[in-house]
């Protein structure tokens, strides 16, 4: 499901970083079929790849692995105001929303007959940005509906007071959930520790980096 936006974002970063590249002062390029072809500039952009594709699958694994309720909850117990936590709620119920809504629309186009398959992979890349107005549109639609439903309700989302809150009453914090968040919490700052104190995570002690280097 993922595998256009990861192909789509490795391109797109190769592309900028060959047509405008961050080159040191002094290096010499590497012209391959007549583009100059920075060694920096490679390393830089295979750096921010992996970086952008961390945050990616960490997002995907986070909101593959947590429901909505859970995170309203967090956020609740938080003593979050409610116009943000409701606000945050609707745009994580959306994203959802997104996704059927790009099914939805996948699936039209094979009822009319287009084959994915078939196609080549710039044909894709080519043709995936046309998703966006049907999806646009789709977008506008569904906020559409869910103001009415807010409405037709009696939500008031301005400050009214203390407000019941039915979902942290189904939850407790009990001792487990302590300890877990407390080592998240110590693993944090051992990790900012270090990396603010020693650099230890700068991207010249990149191993990664330096396996790349002495290979290219």
């Amino acid at each position: 499901m993922y595998l256009p936006v990861i192909i789509t974002l490795t391109c797109f970063l190769l592309a900028s970083y060959t047509i405008f590249p961050t080159k040191l002062p002094g290096e010499m390029p590497i012209h391959i079929a007549g583009f100059p072809i920075y060694k920096y500039s490679v390393l830089w952009s295979i750096c921010i790849y992996i970086r952008i594709l961390t945050l990616v699958l960490s997002s995907i694994f986070f909101f593959s692995t947590n429901r909505e309720r859970d995170i309203l909850v967090g956020l609740r117990s938080l003593h979050m105001p409610f116009v943000a936590s409701y606000f945050l709620g609707l745009t994580l119920r959306a994203a959802g929303m997104f996704m059927e809504d790009y099914q939805i629309v996948r699936e039209a186009e094979r009822a009319r007959g287009l084959d994915m398959a078939s196609m080549s992979w710039f044909k894709k890349l080519k043709h995936f940005p046309m998703y966006m107005i049907p999806l646009f549109t789709l977008a506008i639609r569904r906020s559409e509906d869910i103001s009415i439903g807010l409405y037709a309700k009696g939500t008031q989302i301005k400050n009214i007071g203390v407000r019941p809150d039915y979902l942290r009453s189904l939850f407790k914090f009990n001792k487990l959930d302590v300890a877990i968040n407390s080592v998240i919490c110590v693993v944090f700052i051992a990790v900012a520790f270090t990396s603010l104190a020693f650099n230890t995570f700068a991207l010249s002690h990149s191993v990664v980096n330096t396996i790349l280097g002495n290979i290219i």
